[in-house]
């Protein structure tokens, strides 16, 4: 019997960090990556929950069921529809079943006769509730990346997405998305001995989504709305760190204070008109470098590339170590790592 295939899928453009995050984690391999995921297998009969839960940087982790039909009503032969129940009901199981009551089917044509029937007849065997392409069980089916024909049924692991974390009590509008702080984080190289400054921290994304909790970590924003949502989500995630309220454009810190400052900086959707944001990157980044310890990091993501690009061209003080574009849907922000000169 082979080892069932998982997929940690991704925003496009965060697949290196995804695999090096499976190859990281213990009893995990690495198959291959594919556009917008990683394949993967456990070296065990099934993925367990908690290991799952180990990885942060994937939106979604799947079992991957590949069947070697020709097209998708084949579904729906005995053999077939058998075996994928089956797969679904061990996934229920795994998670616990009162975690469930309704499917959700993702297909090309989820419209047509033989995706409605299949949708409808899962339902009816599962004894769940059919919910268009969105529900607790969530089955997605695509032409096979595992075999090199067929089709690939893909059945998420848990009833809520990877990507939608558990000690999220308060959430913001245009909150940072949990993988994505996740990412800035590693990518920035955060150690227990740093200590990190996040300005705009909003509802405390990027100061819960780390691997090694740092020896101080303040969090400031100057909406006090932001700061009560950050309190209620690290009380929920059980992290320390302090609050304040803070102008990202003056910070109330002396020179050198620490070695790795983060910002989400806003984006123009729902902060300021252009000449607010020209005056606030520039400020930003003259703070920032200000307040870094020499050899310091400092990780910002916005969709704003060309303003804060045009805003670090008035530093010399930083050097570039990465620049990586991440697709969100409709929008294609971008992570920039730099460091502060020595």
């Amino acid at each position: 019997m082979t080892s069932p295939v998982y997929e940690a899928t991704c925003f496009r453009g965060t697949e290196r960090w995804v695999l090096e995050e499976i190859r990281e984690t213990k009893r995990l391999r690495v198959i291959k990556k594919i556009d917008g995921g990683v394949l993967f297998e456990f070296k065990g009969e099934s993925l367990p929950p908690e290991k799952a839960g180990q990885l942060k940087l994937p939106t979604t982790v799947s079992q991957v069921v590949p069947f070697d039909i020709p097209r998708p009503k084949a579904l729906l032969g005995d053999q077939n529809f058998r075996n994928l129940t089956q797969q679904i009901q061990a996934m229920v199981n795994q998670y616990g079943k009162r975690n469930f009551s309704t499917i959700g089917l993702q297909a090309a044509g989820r419209d047509s006769a033989v995706m409605q029937r299949l949708h409808r007849d899962l339902a009816q065997k599962l004894k769940l509730e059919s919910v268009g392409d969105l529900g607790e069980v969530s089955l997605r089916l695509r032409k096979s990346v595992v075999l090199k024909r067929g089709w690939d049924v893909l059945i998420r692991l848990g009833p809520r997405p990877q990507a939608t974390r558990t000690w999220r009590t308060a959430n913001m509008p245009g909150a940072l998305n949990g993988p994505v702080a996740a990412l800035i984080n590693k990518m920035v190289y955060l150690s227990p001995d740093d200590r990190l400054l996040n300005v705009a921290c909003g509802s405390g994304t990027l100061l819960i989504e780390v691997a090694h909790h740092p020896q101080l970590a303040v969090g400031g924003d100057l909406d006090s709305a932001a700061l009560i949502a950050a309190r209620l989500n690290l009380a929920a995630a059980a992290v320390d760190g302090q609050l304040v309220q803070l102008d990202g454009a003056n910070l109330p810190f002396a020179a050198s204070t620490f070695e790795v400052v983060t910002a989400d900086l806003p984006w123009g959707q729902l902060v300021g008109d252009d000449r607010q944001l020209n005056r606030l990157y520039e400020a930003f980044v003259d703070e920032a470098v200000r307040v870094l310890t020499p050899g310091g990091r400092m990780a910002v993501v916005t969709h704003e590339v060309r303003r804060y690009e045009k805003a670090l061209h008035r530093s010399l003080n930083l050097t570039q170590i990465e620049s990586l574009s991440i697709k969100m849907g409709r929008v294609t922000p971008r992570i920039f790592i730099h460091q502060k000169k020595l």
